[in-house]
């Protein structure tokens, strides 16, 4: 099969569809609804990973999309107690799903995720886990061959990077000003 075949099979078409919709996502003014678009993203992707024979990655996918729900739907208690819960069952389940060493890169992204998402009142820990996350997941995509996976995480590194940018340029214009104000 020549790559351009490969790349989009019905397979890596349902990570491709997951991109597209973590793409839409963050074009999404409200984070509430940011957040819920992941829900599917993170289903299409659950079944992508059972058609990949990646059952670590399955696990991780489900249990993104109630993370997701939870967001949304709970309180922050409730989602902090499920964080925990999650990466709970990422360390119990690896150790019987692992598949290689890409793996180990799959569970260290979700556990970075867990943290991002745990820190998201604190701008620049939340973005640092992020990007650990998105550079883990950036290796775990590529040595499992997830064409759309690769796509979907190299547009989250890119948006995380230039909106972490954008906050701290304005942060740093903004204090620039309140000391021209006060000189």
């Amino acid at each position: 099969m020549d790559i351009l075949s490969e790349m989009f099979s019905p397979v890596q078409l349902l990570a491709w569809g997951a991109a597209c919709i973590y793409i839409i996502s963050y074009q999404r003014q409200d984070a509430n609804k940011t957040i819920l678009l992941w829900a599917p993203a993170d289903f299409l992707m659950a079944i992508h990973f059972i058609f990949m024979g990646a059952f670590l990655y399955l696990v991780t996918a489900v249990g993104g999309t109630i993370r997701s729900l939870i967001a949304v739907y709970c309180s922050k208690k409730v989602l902090k107690s499920y964080l925990i819960f999650y990466v709970l069952v990422v360390l119990a389940v690896f150790p019987f799903l692992l598949d290689g060493v890409k793996d180990y890169f799959a569970m260290a992204g979700t556990i970075f995720f867990s943290l991002s998402v745990w820190l998201k009142e604190k701008f620049i820990w939340h973005r640092i886990f992020a990007f650990g996350h998105q550079f883990s997941w950036i290796i775990a995509f590529t040595l499992l061959e997830s064409y759309g996976g690769m796509a979907l995480i190299s547009f989250m590194f890119i948006s995380n990077l230039i909106g972490t940018g954008r906050y701290l340029l304005t942060k740093k214009r903004n204090r620039s000003q309140s000391n021209e104000t006060v000189g």
